[in-house]
């Protein structure tokens, strides 16, 4: 399934509202035949300015809370793709619906989870109708027992209820292993452990290496691989099989390719990367950058197309637009 969306949150600094405004993939990231991306690529001159929709809707953080920390999308279904996830700095949370532009309470975590924590949708077993999310605190401190956990459904009395937030609840999950190591607040844990996180609820060693990519990557079933920005500039695209990864040896990037062509002399430095999953091969890669010249920051949004042959990913298709907001 192929997400016709993409939800944008955009931040005005000065009124400190928060703004989802939603992307129509098909109209704005991809042509409609290879010819047309090909046909445009060789006339293009400069990447072209993206016209932002007005917002879906608007946020804004209780002054106690200061600033909206965390906003996450459960994973995208076939009868919606539009749930939003939302906490402030102080840990209340709630659900937008973009589809249903309906909003509601989810309480409060057990522990807040500070400034873009980890997040991660999926279900909770096999089969199940609606997903979990599980949130990581980057940065635990002394909080950290409470840096882990995860808004899971819970079975509803009423077998006739469709209601997802009548029928779930924050609960806490055991946190990495490394944060009760002494001296963890101040020095970190060592980068280059890997732990992995299993269905029953433990965390276990995985290798002692660590991974290409630049923050989180993502993993494409239909490739059977990770794919993620490399941890060095200018971050192009790779993918990596962890199948059968080895302890001792870390596994082997795979190059994808450039996903946006920089203009020389322009002094753009890369401040944020996110890659998003759009499903049947299409991808959204979104980056900030701030100019050494002037400090502006802008983000750079590129339509890709990925195919598999012989093993080797290609990238197909782009589509590339700036806006002048903050993106999450």
């Amino acid at each position: 399934m192929m997400r016709r969306f993409v939800n944008l949150v955009t931040l005005n600094w000065e009124e400190r509202v928060y703004s989802v405004r939603r992307m129509d993939t098909y109209k704005q990231l991809f042509y409609q035949s290879a010819k047309a991306a090909i046909e445009a690529a060789d006339e293009a001159t400069s990447v072209p300015a993206l016209q932002l929709l007005p917002p879906c809707m608007n946020f804004t953080a209780t002054n106690c809370g200061g600033t909206m920390g965390m906003f996450a999308l459960f994973s995208p279904r076939a009868n919606h793709e539009g749930r939003i996830v939302h906490a402030n700095m102080i840990g209340e949370a709630g659900l937008y619906d973009a589809d249903k532009h309906v909003l509601t309470s989810l309480g409060a975590l057990n522990g807040p989870k500070g400034i873009s924590p980890m997040c991660l949708s999926m279900a909770p077993h096999p089969g199940a109708s609606q997903d979990s999310m599980y949130v990581l605190d980057r940065f635990p401190g002394k909080a950290s027992d409470r840096c882990f956990e995860v808004l899971e459904p819970v079975p509803s009395r009423n077998e006739l209820s469709s209601s997802f937030m009548g029928s779930s609840r924050w609960r806490l999950l055991p946190p990495p292993p490394f944060v009760h190591q002494p001296g963890f607040e101040t020095a970190r844990h060592d980068p280059s452990c890997r732990l992995g996180w299993s269905p029953s609820e433990e965390w276990s060693y995985v290798g002692a290496w660590r991974l290409p990519f630049h923050d989180r990557a993502q993993y494409v079933p239909e490739f059977n691989r990770w794919l993620g920005f490399l941890g060095f500039r200018p971050y192009h695209l790779c993918a990596v099989d962890l199948s059968a990864v080895d302890g001792e040896r870390p596994p082997a990037a795979l190059k994808v390719g450039q996903d946006l062509n920089l203009p020389d002399g322009e002094g753009w430095i890369a401040v944020y990367l996110e890659l998003v999953n759009l499903g049947n091969g299409k991808f959204l890669t979104a980056k900030i950058f701030e100019s050494e010249v002037t400090s502006e920051q802008f983000a750079v949004l590129t339509g890709i197309e990925v195919i598999m042959a012989v093993s080797v990913m290609t990238r197909a298709l782009r589509w590339s637009s700036t806006s002048r907001h903050i993106l999450t």
